[in-house]
């Protein structure tokens, strides 16, 4: 009867260690995109600003759709060259 008792609460405990492991991982997954989307719309403002900072009133040359961009590759970092 001990035998079984420590099978069946070694099968719970795997099967809660699995569940909380999914759980876990959805989470993560969720946070981790909502972070790369705030990040994109950061990179823009900054961008933004610093268009401003500098005086630049004519149309921009550049198009960036937060949208399209979410699935793509954005460099870490950019140069806006005078």
């Amino acid at each position: 009867m001990k035998h079984i008792n420590i099978i069946l609460l070694s099968v719970i405990i795997c099967i809660g260690g699995v569940f909380f492991f999914t759980i876990n991982k959805i989470t993560y997954e969720s946070k981790k995109s909502e972070v790369k989307e705030k990040a994109r719309e950061a990179f823009v403002e900054a961008l933004n600003q610093e268009f401003e900072s500098r005086n630049f009133r004519s149309y921009p040359l550049y198009t960036f759709d937060t949208k399209s961009t979410l699935t793509a590759n954005i460099p870490d970092s950019v140069c806006v060259q005078d």
